[in-house]
Formats: C-alpha cells, structure tokens, sequence
C-alpha cells in the first residue's frame, strides 16, 4: 500500500494484515511524502509476527547515508523487516548507489534483511552477491522464468524473491491495471490494455472465486517467489476501502 497514506494508516493496516492471516505486510515510499522511519515504526508497534516489508525505496531521493541515519536507533532493526532498496534513478551509477546502499544499512540495522528491487542482469548479479532477497515488479512471465535462471546463475547469499502482482476489483478494474502499467512506464501511454496474464495484474469481475483466479496468474511465475499483492482501490486515499480489499484477498479466506 502507498506510504503516504502515512503512519497511523499504516500501523492500523498492518495490524489488520496480521489477523487476517497475511504472511506478510508492504508499503512503499516516495520521496519526500513518506518518511521510512516512522511508517515502519507504525507498522512494527502495532503487530507482533507479521514481517513487514518497505518496496522499494529509491535511493536517488533517500541518500544512503541520511537513509541509514535516521533508520539507525528505530525500530527498523528487527529482523521482521524486508527493507527494499532501489537505484530510482537513472542508469548512470545505479550500481554504485545500491551497493552503497546495502553496505550502509546493513551497518545500521544488522538484523534487518535487505531486498533488492532488480531487473537487469547486473543488479541481479549484485543482489543476489550482497542483498538477502531481490523484489520483483512488472516482470511478465517469460521475463520472470529469464531472471529467475539469472538468479539461479548467479548464485550468492540471496535466500527469497518477492514479486509484486496487481490486483483490483471491477467496476473500472482491468482500466486500474493498465494504468498502473502506464504509469511505471510498463505500457506504452494511449495504448490498448493487454489482456490475460500480459496485463501484469489480476482483473476481479466479481468477489466469488478469488483466489482461484489468483493462483492460475501466479502459476506463470517461477514457484519459489512469493506474491506481494498489490491492491489497486478505486480511492486509494480511503482507508476502508484499502480494509475491504485486505479482507477479500486474505489467506484466512481461502
């Protein structure tokens, strides 16, 4: 869910996704509206088990070092926490800034896990050398089988991969999706939306077989990844909205 909803949404979402069974709870952070330190703070007050998970936070706009400083101290050094780290800018010393980047908040909290949000060969190759799980996003099938064997080639540390999966409920659903592929640059703009599993996210007509639908879209990824579900609200400022899809998507559900 996006951060910038802010701390005390978060810490109550969170909270949410532990009694409804989730394995896990996400949030993103975009500078300068959201603050890493207190949004996880929030969400680790108010659970106990769930682990919770930051994706990713790029670090052209989160300098490692103010990064590292004001996450040192918190609450962020738990190991619960899947901190994900990305370049956020361009091409140009996106290497350099990452491996900056694990260094320095592996120093700050050491028992924390750090992800890598990683595409390209060469990120691959460092993430799986020096991060503990690599995030994954807009990868279309084929794509996802291509890293995954990037991955597996590499070798290294790395002991998980997350991806993140789309999802909405229509009315306006399939048109939320392709926008949020827009958006990320995914799909080109003013072109017609994909269908099937080339849209990048799961369309839910109605609220009956759910998770079936789910688990057919997940079947074209690589088996070992583990889905991050990434609801796609129709107010994405409103936080009963945000509660009525956890409730829906829960594993408690199935």
């Amino acid at each position: 869910m996006p951060g910038a909803l802010g701390p005390k949404a978060i810490g109550s979402l969170a909270a949410l996704a532990e009694q409804s069974g989730y394995q896990s709870f996400w949030f993103n952070c975009v500078a300068p509206d959201a603050d890493p330190a207190a949004l996880l703070d929030a969400a680790l007050a108010n659970t106990k088990t769930v682990d919770v998970g930051v994706g990713v936070i790029p670090l052209h706009g989160y300098p490692p070092e103010t990064l590292a400083a004001s996450l040192h101290g918190g609450r962020a050094d738990d190991p619960r926490v899947v901190l994900g780290l990305g370049s956020g800018g361009g091409p140009r010393g996106s290497l350099a800034r990452v491996s900056d980047g694990i260094a320095r908040l592996r120093g700050a909290l050491p028992r924390a896990r750090i992800a890598v949000g990683a595409k390209r060969p060469r990120m691959v190759a460092l993430a799986a050398e020096a991060a503990d799980a690599l995030l994954f996003s807009m990868l279309t099938p084929d794509e996802a089988q291509v890293v995954a064997r990037q991955l597996h080639a590499a070798g290294g540390r790395v002991a998980s991969a997350y991806t993140y999966h789309r999802v909405a409920l229509d009315p306006g659903a399939r048109d939320r999706v392709h926008g949020e592929m827009v958006s990320h640059g995914a799909w080109p703009k003013g072109a017609e939306a994909p269908t099937g599993r080339d849209l990048l996210g799961t369309v839910l007509s109605s609220r009956s077989d759910v998770h079936s639908l789910l688990a057919a879209d997940f079947a074209a990824y690589p088996g070992e990844w583990l889905p991050v579900l990434r609801p796609l609200p129709s107010q994405p400022s409103e936080v009963d909205e945000w509660r009525d899809l956890f409730g829906l998507l829960a594993p408690a559900a199935r």
